[in-house]
């Protein structure tokens, strides 16, 4: 199989794997550890992901552009969900072997760091994609 073949198989794996995710949450929501909104929108990256690289394999530039801000807003909303959405967290956490829960604030703070840090890649790659679509 070709490196450009393998990526594209890669791509459309990843795709797939969102899509199956979502399929699997649709067919048993009761399992869901969080609202809907947000596992969807989780599966959601993994489906934008594996279309951006489809598309890369493709050199489909503008197109792989749009579907990894896709990706990058769908990621960013399980972080803002923990970080700044009201109710309790508890999130596990490994640094080494020692493994554990964190509760409330350190839960928020990690996850909403992670998550202003890709609003901000969000908004650049927006602003990178609307300037290369004017000057085209």
């Amino acid at each position: 199989m070709t490196e450009q073949r393998h990526h594209t198989f890669f791509g459309w794996f990843v795709a797939l794997m969102g899509l199956f995710v979502a399929a699997m949450v649709y067919a048993h929501p009761e399992r869901a550890e969080a609202p809907l909104w947000v596992v969807y929108a989780s599966s959601g990256a993994f489906l934008f992901a594996g279309l951006a690289i489809v598309a890369s394999s493709s050199a489909h530039s503008k197109l792989q552009a749009w579907l990894a801000i896709g990706c990058m807003a769908t990621m960013v909303v399980p972080g803002m969900w923990i970080a700044f959405w009201p109710g309790p967290r508890v999130c596990g956490m490994s640094v080494g072997f020692a493994s554990g829960a964190a509760h409330g604030g350190a839960c928020r703070v990690a996850f909403g760091s992670g998550a202003v840090i890709v609003g901000a890649m969000l908004v650049w790659a927006v602003k990178r994609a609307l300037g290369s679509a004017s000057t085209a």
